[in-house]
């Protein structure tokens, strides 16, 4: 008879039932996160080594040049510069950690109840709040800290746009933030990145134009390529539902770097409860700023 593997002090659990909450824990988090599906998973550039352990990643920002110079004789303007500019970004830790009462545990497998799932689950929606927070909005002055750490909407040098009352507004804003990002090089359509309140306006108001809404008039008229609601998109002050954001999610310039993937680990303490933590190192890098216009400023009438 085979029996299954045992883990920690007096074989309190399985490894079965360890590795089954971690893929849980995994479900809930790729559910849970916006932030992932606009950064590129990858390391595009240089001085890391990955590793939980590491606390900085190096790379190199890319410095836009003059523009090039039409002539009939082949010169050039005056010698352009481009110098290399370091840049690091932290890597902090995410961590969730709860513990479990002796006799909570005891009650529960006699009662078979899935505890340690329950519980995983429920923080693994609390590390995907944050990274996402870390990612769309970061480092929030005095209101959300991570330690420095640039989102979407903090990124330094990110186009801005000051829009105005939505629905009426949000076409002509689109419009306009979309043009920026041309004149940055970035052609291809971007993606709208805003709160429920600003998303459930245009989604419900019909453009007199056409009979959908303005959210499908801006699709179908290849406007933006496509729509995405988060909660954790905010100011720099913390204010939500006031901004919005197009992208365009080259992973060139927009990717992240992860140390360790959300990892669960659970141990007995000196009262024989079950302490539980789950945690990850990751940090979103924003390399070429340009490839994001904000549009801020803006209400919903």
């Amino acid at each position: 008879m085979r029996h299954v593997p045992n883990i920690g002090i007096d074989e309190l659990l399985t490894r079965y039932e360890l590795e089954y909450t971690q893929r849980e824990v995994v479900k809930v988090l790729g559910k849970q996160l916006v932030g992932k599906r606009l950064f590129a998973n990858g390391i595009n550039g240089g001085g890391w080594d990955g590793g939980p352990g590491k606390k900085n990643y190096n790379y190199w920002k890319e410095v836009d040049q003059d523009d090039a110079l039409i002539s009939m004789e082949g010169t050039t303007q005056a010698n352009t510069k481009s110098m290399r500019e370091l840049a690091t970004v932290k890597v902090p830790a995410i961590t969730q950690s709860w513990t479990i009462q002796w006799r909570d545990f005891e009650s529960a497998k006699s009662e078979g109840f899935d505890l340690l799932s329950f519980h995983a689950i429920a923080a693994a929606r609390k590390v995907a709040e944050a990274e996402d927070m870390m990612m769309i909005t970061g480092e929030q002055a005095g209101v959300w800290g991570c330690y420095g750490v640039e989102g979407l909407a903090t990124a330094t040098t990110i186009n801005t746009y000051a829009g105005g009352a939505w629905p009426a507004n949000a076409i002509d804003d689109v419009l306009a933030g979309a043009a920026l990002l041309q004149e940055d090089g970035f052609h291809d359509l971007p993606v709208l990145l805003a709160g429920p309140v600003l998303i459930k306006c245009i989604k419900d108001e019909k453009n007199a134009a056409s009979d959908f809404s303005m959210l499908r008039y801006l699709i179908d008229n290849d406007i933006i390529s496509g729509v995405m609601e988060t909660s954790h998109l905010r100011t720099a002050a913390g204010v939500a539902d006031t901004t919005a954001l197009l992208v365009d999610p080259d992973p060139n310039y927009l990717y992240y770097v992860e140390g360790q993937a959300p990892k669960l680990t659970v141990k007995l303490d000196k009262h024989d409860d079950l302490f539980c933590m789950l945690r990850e190192t990751i940090a979103p890098v924003v390399a070429r700023p340009e490839c994001i216009c904000s549009l801020t400023g803006l209400s919903c009438a």
